[in-house]
C-alpha cells in the first residue's frame, strides 16, 4: 500500500524485495511463490515446469510430467502410460491389454501386449 497507510501482502505468484510502496512483481514464467514472498528466489517451477528457483522454468515436454512446485526434474511417463501435451498434468493409462515404453508421448505408443489381439488398442 501507500507509504504510511496499510500494507497488503504480495499475492501468490508475485515478490517484492524493496522497502516503500512500490508494486509487487510477478514470478518469471512458469514459477510461483506463496504469498507475501520478500524475494525473486521465492519464486519456485510450477508443476509442469523445472527449472532452478528465481528465474523463467522450462515446461515439461509430451512424455514427461512434474506434479510438485520447486526445482525437481521433470520425470519420463513409467511405461504403460502416456502425456501428449506439455505442462501440466499426469500420465494417462494406455488401453487395457497395451503397454507402452517409459516417456511415451502419444496414445498410438500403446500397442497390444501379447497374448492380447487387435488392430490398435483396445486390444
Amino acid at each position: 500500500g501507500p507509504d504510511g497507510g496499510v500494507c497488503t501482502a504480495c499475492a501468490r505468484g508475485k515478490f517484492k524485495h524493496s522497502l516503500g510502496n512500490s508494486s509487487c512483481i510477478e514470478c518469471p514464467g512458469g514459477s510461483t511463490s506463496e504469498e507475501g514472498s520478500d524475494n525473486v528466489t521465492d519464486c519456485k517451477c510450477a508443476a509442469g515446469y523445472t527449472g532452478p528457483n528465481g528465474v523463467s522454468c522450462s515446461v515439461c515436454r509430451a512424455g514427461t510430467f512434474k506434479l510438485d512446485t520447486g526445482n525437481a526434474a521433470c520425470t519420463e511417463c513409467r511405461p504403460g502410460t502416456f502425456k501428449n501435451v506439455s505442462g501440466p498434468g499426469e500420465c494417462s493409462p494406455c488401453a487395457s491389454g497395451s503397454s507402452s515404453p517409459a516417456g511415451s508421448n502419444s496414445s498410438t505408443a500403446c500397442t497390444c501386449q501379447p497374448g492380447f489381439a487387435g488392430g490398435s488398442p483396445p486390444c
